[in-house]
């Protein structure tokens, strides 16, 4: 991918593999393709393989990732827009380019180390946490800690959520384990799986 700038630097739009790989594909589509093909879809297509500047080629730009934002926004934007790249701004103008491999390195990198922190606030982060995942089946769970141990009691809806909840608790700074006593509600008798 590459970002196509104006002459104050600013974002005009990319150029992607797909944008040039276009020129090799055979245009020749069967009278009932071009019947059933979006309109605008096929000048697109048109522009792209016949055009001979880059503002002819180029795809409109993305939702841009700006300088400050965070590991996860840049992660979020890459996935909405569905690319593998996105450029990066600051102060409207593009300052490099982010793509899935830069964001996947980070997650083999050693993470800090989380300072010591007492049994009641891993419990308050687990409780918060707990109260912004809208899937959560049941508000009502209790939450315990004890030497960096987190323990959840409750019932939930199936074990995909328990296992879940577990995922959710381990990866809190500052808890050594987790004692998930969370029960299924397919698992009582009379329930079916």
């Amino acid at each position: 991918m590459l970002p196509v700038v104006d002459a104050r630097g600013s974002l005009a739009g990319l150029i992607t593999e797909s944008d040039l790989l276009i020129r090799l594909i055979s245009r020749n589509r069967p009278w009932w393709a071009t019947l059933l093909a979006d309109t605008q879809v096929l000048v697109r297509e048109y522009r792209k393989a016949m055009g001979t500047t880059v503002g002819e080629v180029m795809a409109p730009p993305p939702v841009p990732v700006p300088a400050d934002a965070s590991v996860e926004r840049a992660a979020d934007l890459l996935e909405q827009q569905g690319l593998r790249e996105l450029p990066v701004v600051a102060a409207g103008r593009v300052v490099g380019v982010v793509g899935r491999p830069s964001l996947l390195a980070l997650l083999e990198l050693p993470q800090p180390q989380a300072s010591a922190r007492t049994d009641a606030e891993v419990a308050a982060e687990m409780k918060g946490r707990l109260a912004r995942e809208s899937w959560v089946s049941n508000r009502g769970i209790w939450v315990a800690g004890k030497n960096g141990v987190v323990t959840l009691f409750g019932l939930i809806d199936n074990e995909e959520e328990k296992t879940a909840l577990g995922l959710m608790a381990q990866t809190i700074a500052g808890c050594k384990g987790v004692e998930n006593n969370l029960f299924p509600r397919t698992l009582l008798p009379g329930r079916g799986h």
